[in-house]
């Protein structure tokens, strides 16, 4: 056996083991942590609902809105355990009650869940997948009355576990799912974001300023650098843009440490530092390119026309661009060749195509 093949195999008997021991102490926290037997699933006439979205992704929120807002609607008071940066998307959000941001380690985390248990609330909902023996002991702590999560008929601490398996369907379907489950007859899934009159001032006289009439906003940066565009790409991406288009102004926005590295480019960089001050943006452009991230889901809130860039990869077992892709008419996907290649190689021109389709910029167009 050559050394490439005793590597791979010794690298393969390691995640089998590392697999097999998760799987182990997993068992005996549900020896120890789970329900005997599943609890009656009853909503008392207070109807209030905590739902878990401490994983801290700005996207995975916003996608989330449209739950608090149906699930205010049918009366319920709604919280929401946050991470430090996606609470930020519903820090002005009128129907969220409250937003308490998780604690970083897991002895406070679990002081956070034993102080929240006090709200008593009728329900928590798991917006996530996985489950390890810490989240089942956060549960324990948070001691609703009913626990509703996706894939989880395992454990008793879910008397309300919805089987989904949509690997290839968009998420709102996965929402659409858990509103029926609460027999909500009339909802809506589509996404809200609200910004203050402070904000959407600033932003407006702001946008106001930029002289062009047409504003493209380009997000160029993902959390994950196989999704970033590259400096190369960016560069030739704005420079085509306004040789094909007149009166189009490019506007910068993302990680502002970040694009404030980009000030030689032809392109207005985002002064504000706030993620709100990013959505007014977005809502006020004419279009919108981004790889995938939370700017896609920002953009779909307004049903942007937008182009979007995506790597042909899998979350577990989920097709990442059709679960998490913009879900819209208005919308346009480019993928990469395969899974190997990251966004940077996606072809220019075949943005500028999908721009010309969408056709939001021909009345200005040069050519």
């Amino acid at each position: 056996m050559d050394k490439k093949k005793k590597f791979a195999r010794l690298r393969a008997l390691n995640r089998q083991r590392n697999y097999l021991m998760k799987s182990l102490r997993l068992h005996i926290a549900r020896l120890i942590l789970d329900h005997r037997t599943k609890r009656e699933f009853a909503i008392s006439d207070r109807k209030s609902v905590l739902f878990l979205r401490d994983d801290d992704k700005i996207g995975d929120m916003v996608v989330s809105t449209s739950l608090f807002r149906e699930f205010k609607r049918a009366g319920y008071v709604v919280d929401v355990l946050a991470g430090k940066n996606n609470a930020k998307i519903i820090e002005f959000n009128p129907y969220v009650n409250k937003y308490y941001v998780v604690e970083k380690d897991n002895k406070h985390k679990l002081e956070q869940a034993k102080a929240l248990a006090k709200n008593n609330y009728d329900v928590v909902i798991d917006m996530g997948d996985k489950i390890s023996p810490f989240h089942l002991l956060l549960l324990k702590k948070l001691d609703a009355r009913n626990v509703v999560g996706f894939n989880k008929a395992g454990f008793n601490i879910y008397n309300k576990s919805l089987d989904y398996l949509g690997y290839s369907s968009h998420v709102t379907e996965r929402y659409q799912l858990l509103m029926e489950s609460f027999d909500f007859i009339s909802f809506s899934t589509d996404y809200d974001i609200h910004v203050p009159d402070s904000v959407r001032s600033e932003i407006h006289d702001f946008m106001s300023a930029i002289a062009a009439p047409y504003k493209v906003v380009i997000n160029p940066y993902a959390a994950d650098p196989r999704r970033d565009m590259s400096l190369t790409q960016l560069k030739a991406l704005i420079e085509k843009i306004k040789r094909e288009w007149d009166q189009v102004e490019i506007i910068l926005v993302g990680d502002p440490a970040r694009i404030s590295q980009l000030t030689h480019l032809d392109a207005v960089i985002n002064p504000y530092h706030t993620l709100t001050s990013a959505c007014e943006i977005v809502r006020l452009a004419d279009m919108v390119i981004s790889p995938d991230t939370a700017i896609v889901h920002i953009a779909a809130a307004w049903k942007k026309p937008l182009v979007s860039l995506y790597g042909n990869d899998l979350h577990g077992e989920y097709v990442n661009s059709r679960v998490w892709g913009p879900g819209y008419d208005a919308a346009r996907q480019l993928y990469t060749i395969d899974k190997h290649h990251p966004v940077s190689s996606i072809e220019v021109d075949d943005i500028i195509l999908t721009m010309k389709e969408l056709s939001v910029l021909c009345c200005c167009r040069t050519q």
